[in-house]
């Protein structure tokens, strides 16, 4: 967590700010361009954590399906046609839709809980953990590696 929060600082941006224990957010450019929220999710959630997870959200629509397809249209841009669809919990319009990048899994789907709730995660797929530390500590570097590319471009906390 503490080389994660160097980063920004080291290129001159504001740090994320801190929600909760293990759990960050900031303002960027991402996947090609478009400006939302992410949150970075550790584990454990003290200063030894490292990164688990990625949540995106606040896309700047207000209606959910079109944020969806907002997200859904950059995602296909840049990961392709996803490899796994179905019938989504709010309708025909807002699928359950999951691609595979390695042992990364990106996941989007809309669920119903007190109304409409859009999720837009990336991690690392739970089958894969047990590949070894080494695989761990490459897959977290290849993350940096990424954020640190979405950042460069455009980056805004």
């Amino acid at each position: 967590m503490a080389d994660f929060l160097k980063a920004f600082t080291n290129e001159g941006q504001v740090a994320p700010r801190l929600v909760a224990p293990g759990y960050y957010v900031a303002r960027c450019q991402i996947l090609g361009g478009l400006g939302a929220q992410v949150g970075f999710h550790f584990e454990p959630k003290n200063d030894d954590g490292r990164l688990k997870e990625l949540e995106l959200f606040d896309n700047g629509e207000h209606d959910i399906e079109k944020s969806y397809q907002v997200f859904h249209e950059r995602l296909v841009q840049v990961f392709g046609e996803p490899q796994e669809e179905k019938r989504g919990a709010c309708g025909a319009s807002m699928p359950d839709r999951e691609w595979h990048v390695g042992p990364v899994s990106v996941v989007h789907y809309v669920m119903d809980r007190f109304g409409p709730e859009e999720h837009l995660t990336v991690r690392k797929e739970r089958s894969a953990f047990h590949a070894g530390r080494r695989a761990g500590t490459a897959f977290i570097l290849g993350l940096l590696a990424l954020i640190y590319l979405w950042w460069s471009r455009g980056w805004q906390p």
